[in-house]
């Protein structure tokens, strides 16, 4: 979480922590609203080193 961060969440985020030079890698990612009531308009944003480059 950064600047922007908003208490009442919870973010969990799994993944290898070393991969070899042109390896696919998945990483995967949960956020959780911990509060009693919903939220809207939510954006979560996570940041990739350099290195990697995103397929979507």
């Amino acid at each position: 979480m950064g600047a922007d961060e908003v208490r009442g969440f919870g973010v969990t985020k799994a993944g290898p922590i070393t991969a070899a030079p042109g390896e696919t890698i998945t990483y995967r990612l949960a956020v959780v609203n911990l509060e009693a009531s919903p939220v809207s308009n939510v954006v979560f944003t996570d940041t990739l080193p350099l290195e990697v480059v995103a397929i979507t």
